[in-house]
C-alpha cells in the first residue's frame, strides 16, 4: 500500500488497516491520461479509506480484459456497503447517501470519477451489499497492440 501512497494516490498516514494489490500486470498500454487515472484512483481509494474505518481492508486490482480490449481497475473494501436503493444515485452530482453525514465529503467525487471514465470511453460499475463492502470497477480501452 505504501507504493500507492508514495505515488501520490492517497494519503493514509492515520490508516492502520491493510490493503493489497492483487494483480498489477497489464501487458499493453491503456488509452488514458495518467493524471486523470491518478484522480480516479485517488477518489476511489479515498472513499474506501473514509468508509472502512481504521481496521478495514482495501484491495486494488489492475488487469487486462483482453476479450473486451480493456484495462480493468477494481477498488474493493470491506466497509459497510451501500444499500441497493442508493447505488443508482451514487454518480449523480452532489449525491450523498443518507447516513453518511459524519463522513467528510461533498458528493462530487464519484460524479467526477464517472465523468473522467466516460471521457476516456470507459465504463464504471459498482457492486455493493449492505454490511459486505463495495467494489468499484473501472474499465478503460487498451491501446492497439500493433
Amino acid at each position: 500500500f505504501s507504493a500507492i501512497e508514495n505515488a501520490g494516490f492517497v494519503s493514509v498516514s492515520d490508516y492502520t488497516g491493510a490493503a493489497s494489490i492483487v494483480d498489477s500486470t497489464v501487458p499493453r498500454v491503456w488509452l488514458a491520461e495518467p493524471d486523470r487515472v491518478r484522480q480516479i484512483l485517488q477518489n476511489l481509494v479515498g472513499n474506501s479509506v473514509k468508509f472502512i474505518g481504521r481496521e478495514g481492508r482495501i484491495g486494488i486490482r489492475l488487469f487486462a480484459d483482453e476479450a473486451q480490449n480493456r484495462a480493468v481497475l477494481c477498488v474493493s473494501d470491506n466497509g459497510p456497503g451501500i444499500p441497493a436503493e442508493h447505488q443508482r444515485h451514487l454518480f449523480k452530482l452532489f449525491y450523498r447517501a443518507p447516513g453518511v453525514d459524519t463522513v467528510q465529503g461533498t458528493g462530487l467525487g464519484l460524479h467526477i470519477v464517472k465523468t473522467l471514465v466516460e471521457q476516456h470511453d470507459g465504463m464504471i460499475t459498482v457492486d455493493s451489499e449492505s454490511g459486505r463492502g463495495t467494489t468499484f470497477r473501472v474499465a478503460l480501452p487498451l491501446a492497439d497492440s500493433d
